[in-house]
């Protein structure tokens, strides 16, 4: 094979899997025979094949016999799409009528009988379609609760379709109100599809995916804020996070995005010196950012605009505390942490894809990054985990206190910013592993304005 697209298109089943027979055992007696790295015995095999000697015999056996082995493909999902063919065209006049409660009643209809996992793709489109028929309808007659069922349906459609994540991203949009479960599930679908992408970019086989990940996990030990900050950037990639690290005066270090609920804005101060204290002028810098954010077409859009102070330092200046209010604290260790658990959680996720085909890969995500503790809303917790304004001020600190006591302490900090989500799905007692991930913007138990995912 010519070319790291076409190898990477053919280690993956479900694409080989609609090969013709031949073709299809010819590939895979190939790519088996090909997970060695000795390349005398490669050049061996190439060398038999070509000289198309009696040695050569057992392994065209071989291939013949993988060729008989294909178990064709079922047909009867045929008998399921005759059945909706009056209903689908159907649909498309009542779309040209304007129809659209009719168009609603017959895709609902088509979903019904599109029951099964062969038929799963196409049920998430006529969810997608249904979905699309309601929005319509809530808009031209101004019903409220046709735009939920609009929700509704392309919450559906992204989990009948898993592959196709911007269902997810539309049903987001749509209701706000959503539940915290449903929104969990919905961040944590698209984290893994930005993970998909992100390893296919790097390839599921070869050697760049190591490279990458070890030339950003020196970076990250950096103290020059440029490569420290080129490498904060890569975390919120590998986390999921539509990161970038924004050019221009005025701008955050790196900015993680994910939907369009929420952004993170990082003001990192990785070259300063761990003694002294949390300056007014990093707390000017860092509350100058969501004016930034507001500014950008592509985030303005997002309500939820968390900044967060990464630092060598453990206290905070006396003088910069009136400062501090509304921002987040995180300790520069604790970033160096959070990568190598990082690395670690995608390892295995990336051994396992040639074997998967693009639904089962995200499902595998999903609950690698579950197991992991690395959920979006699990890393955002961890990272908005202590409130810059409630670090001991340097006049006050005490030997041995790194920031103000252990986290989730302090009144207003994690415990009191994540309130009643704590018990959602957890019942350990570390607060800062158990903050939860879907975050409502209300009350704390103190009165203090809390986080939205």
């Amino acid at each position: 094979m010519i070319g790291q697209d076409l190898l990477e298109f053919c280690i993956k089943r479900e694409n080989r899997a609609g090969l013709h027979p031949e073709l299809r055992a010819e590939i895979d007696f190939g790519l088996e025979n090909s997970k060695t790295d000795d390349l005398d015995h490669l050049s061996s095999i190439v060398d038999l094949f070509l000289a198309r000697s009696s040695e050569w015999d057992v392994a065209e056996a071989d291939i013949i016999g993988r060729r008989n082995g294909v178990t064709p493909v079922s047909r009867l999902h045929v008998e399921a799409l005759r059945s909706i063919v009056s209903l689908e065209v159907g649909y498309q006049y009542d779309l040209w009528r304007e129809d659209y409660s009719a168009a609603l009643d017959k895709a609902a209809s088509i979903v019904d009988k599109l029951s099964g996992d062969r038929l799963a793709g196409y049920r998430a489109l006529w969810n997608y379609f249904a979905g699309c028929a309601a929005y319509h309808l809530g808009v031209m007659t101004d019903q409220g609760e046709m735009l939920q069922t609009a929700s509704d349906r392309f919450l559906r459609a992204s989990r009948s379709g898993g592959a196709i994540v911007w269902f997810a991203k539309l049903s987001l949009e749509l209701d706000s109100e959503r539940t915290t479960e449903s929104r969990v599930s919905l961040l944590l679908l698209l984290a893994a599809d930005s993970i998909d992408r992100y390893l296919a970019t790097l390839g599921t086989v070869g050697k760049k995916f190591p490279k990458t990940v070890e030339e950003y996990h020196d970076l990250i030990q950096a103290s020059a804020a440029d490569k420290f900050d080129r490498a904060l950037t890569e975390l919120g990639r590998m986390l999921g996070f539509d990161a970038d690290k924004p050019k221009g005066q005025g701008a955050p270090d790196s900015v993680w995005k994910l939907g369009s609920g929420f952004v993170l804005l990082f003001e990192s101060k990785s070259d300063e010196t761990p003694s002294d204290g949390i300056s007014i002028r990093t707390c000017r810098q860092a509350q100058g950012h969501q004016d930034w954010q507001t500014a950008q077409p592509a985030l303005a859009a997002c309500s939820n605009a968390l900044t967060i102070i990464i630092s060598p330092r453990q206290f905070l200046d006396k003088q910069a505390l009136p400062h501090a209010e509304g921002l987040f604290y995180l300790h520069i260790k604790d970033v160096r942490s959070l990568f190598s658990e990082t690395e670690a959680c995608l390892r295995p996720i990336r051994s396992r894809f040639p074997d998967l085909d693009a639904e089962k890969r995200l499902r595998s995500i999903q609950t690698t990054l579950s197991s992991a503790r690395l959920t979006p809303s699990e890393v955002v917790a961890r990272l908005t985990g202590q409130r810059l304004s409630e670090l001991d001020t340097l006049k006050y600190a005490r030997p041995g206190r790194a920031g103000g006591g252990e986290r989730g302490e302090s009144p207003g900090g994690a415990g009191a910013v994540w309130g009643d989500l704590r018990e959602f799905g957890r019942g350990v007692k570390d607060d800062r592993r158990n903050l939860l991930a879907a975050t409502e913007r209300g009350a704390g138990e103190d009165g203090r304005e809390g986080i939205r995912l």
